[in-house]
């Protein structure tokens, strides 16, 4: 069975790829010497990196039985130590006589939420990972489900953090705005203030010189001729020169 790189998905995360896989004809004592190679290269092959580390630790920990590509059981740390107190002759068990055929498979879809609670009502520590052709992508464990939760609840925390950040800048430039925008509303309130004491100054004028027109208007009209009218009086024209 061939085994592919998952596309990411919620479950990504949780999902332990390349894991241990053997024939149900495969000696068991093989299959338990595949898990201690897993486990002596912990050590030895991630130099500190902790997360190959972690992920090298969880698929050490079972072993899967393929036939004709489909996963028909499974091979757990918890078996094994069943089978020495039991006191059997490992050399002489193949897989099929010992594995656990008792497989819950899911998919890319599985929300996080499904996942668990499946491993709550199962009461199981693994979980086979399948992907769209049914092809095998890997496995999740107990450890690596919650290791999962916890990196989950960390982003959503940080996404929360940094939505905190946003919206307190948000704020400070807001604040900035409506500082600005009150010293402009200052500004204006001044400019109609002065605008309204020029119009004011001016209805005054025009009023002024409306009555000044309509006063030598009517000089005018009443003056007889040969009389002059200046300075909003009737003169004669020889007591004007």
């Amino acid at each position: 069975m061939n085994t592919t790189k998952p596309k990411l998905s919620e479950l990504e995360s949780a999902i332990v790829r390349y894991p241990l896989v053997v024939n149900p004809y495969t000696n068991v004592i093989d299959a338990i010497a595949q898990m201690a190679i897993g486990r002596s290269q912990l050590d030895t092959d991630h130099n500190g990196d902790n997360r190959q580390a972690f992920q090298q630790e969880v698929r050490s920990s079972c072993v899967l039985v393929v036939e004709d590509d489909q996963v028909i059981g499974i091979l757990t740390e918890r078996d094994v130590v069943r089978l020495s107190a039991q006191q059997q002759d490992l050399d002489l068990l193949v897989m099929q006589e010992v594995m656990s055929p008792e497989i819950v498979e899911i998919n890319l879809e599985t929300l996080i939420s499904n996942v668990q609670e499946i491993l709550n009502q199962r009461s199981i520590h693994e979980l086979v990972v399948l992907g769209d052709q049914d092809e095998l992508l890997g496995i999740v464990t107990q450890t690596s489900f919650f290791k999962a939760l916890s990196l989950l609840e960390m982003s959503n925390l940080a996404e929360i953090e940094e939505a905190k950040a946003l919206i307190s800048s948000q704020q400070i430039e807001l604040k900035k705005r409506n500082s600005l925008l009150e010293a402009t509303n200052e500004e204006l309130l001044c400019t109609v203030e002065e605008l309204s004491g020029t119009s004011e100054e001016l209805v005054s004028q025009y009023q002024q010189l409306r009555y000044e027109r309509f006063r030598y208007q009517n000089l005018f009209q009443i003056a007889p001729d040969g009389y002059l009218v200046t300075e909003g009086a009737i003169k004669s024209e020889s007591s004007a020169q």
